[in-house]
């Protein structure tokens, strides 16, 4: 699959929803960025903006994250922002995030930037692997 800059148009809540699923019976909210091109801190907005819409119209206020990032890509511009937005995103609404994506430069960048960032990057090489994780997440938080 080819992936092309957003910058042309950027996605309408539609397309942004096809890549959000909301699984009830397991609070889990599936986020698919596979092929996703952010090139620029206006679509990072864009698409944070609907997700927390999403989150706020599901009823619900916290989900476990399970976020695909195949082939994702997050340009140098468009970091820091992904990065503020997601930080974000999960103090106010995660009950834990797993990613997957196996063997991406979006893989390794997250990998860095949670050394220097001092958090976790949970982030495993399947979608299989991530649910597992999410269910140790739930037995964690369900011991607090």
């Amino acid at each position: 699959m080819t992936t092309r800059p957003n910058t042309a148009e950027a996605p309408g809540d539609t397309a942004i929803d096809r890549r959000i699923t909301f699984h009830d019976e397991t609070k889990v909210m599936e986020v698919d960025f596979s092929a996703f091109h952010f090139d620029g801190p206006a679509i990072v907005t864009r698409v944070y903006d609907r997700l927390e819409s999403r989150i706020a119209a599901s009823g619900q206020d916290l989900w476990f994250f399970l976020v695909n990032l195949n082939a994702c890509q997050i340009l140098p511009e468009a970091w820091v922002r992904h990065a503020h937005r997601g930080k974000r995103l999960n103090l106010a609404a995660s009950l834990g995030t797993a990613r997957f994506a196996a063997g991406s430069e979006t893989e390794q960048e997250i990998r860095l930037r949670a050394q220097s960032g001092g958090f976790r990057p949970n982030i495993r090489n399947t979608r299989t692997e991530a649910l597992a994780l999410i269910e140790e997440l739930r037995a964690e938080f369900l011991h607090r």
